[in-house]
């Protein structure tokens, strides 16, 4: 049975912590507890522990650690607006590393296709790390572009493929 809560995005400065919580209330004020500065409660949406994951792949770009994100504009929108403006853009991320995942076995045969990786953090994995997306695009076939497009947009594709 999924666990129902809340979605939190909790603002401390130029930080924002996105959470689960089932108790919300208390949440913040065990967060305003460890933190020098005021904290502030963005937004709230009910959701599910795995909302929460959803909302952490859709805002890996703008992560700075753990559960704590930058406070920018998309994350500002992703907190008012809530999962269902940015759905399409969360299965499109997650279909590119599923993908290459699914072409050598999962999580292990990925972790035996590359060198020095342990299953254990290929499963981590959000997105494909900087210094891994060749390995992983000669090993699955997966092109660099789907895996990164953040590092290797379609146009740098093309004309890495045309300059012979």
């Amino acid at each position: 049975m999924r666990r129902t809560g809340h979605i939190y995005f909790i603002r401390c400065g130029e930080y924002v912590k996105v959470g689960f919580s089932t108790d919300h209330q208390s949440r913040i004020r065990a967060i305003s507890a460890n933190t020098p500065y005021e904290v502030v409660l963005e937004a709230l949406h009910e959701g599910t522990r795995a909302d929460e994951a959803t909302f952490h792949r859709l805002l890996t770009p703008h992560h700075h650690k753990f559960e704590w994100f930058r406070w920018c504009d998309e994350v500002r929108e992703a907190a008012l607006h809530g999962l269902a403006k940015h759905q399409k853009a969360v299965i499109h991320v997650r279909t590119a590393l599923d993908e290459a995942r699914d072409k050598v076995g999962g999580d292990r045969g990925l972790a035996r296709a590359l060198t020095g990786i342990s299953s254990q953090a290929v499963s981590q994995w959000r997105r494909v790390p900087p210094l891994r997306v060749l390995e992983v695009e000669r090993a699955t076939g997966v092109s660099r572009n789907r895996l990164r497009p953040d590092m290797y947009p379609l146009e740098e594709q093309a004309e890495a493929g045309s300059g012979s």
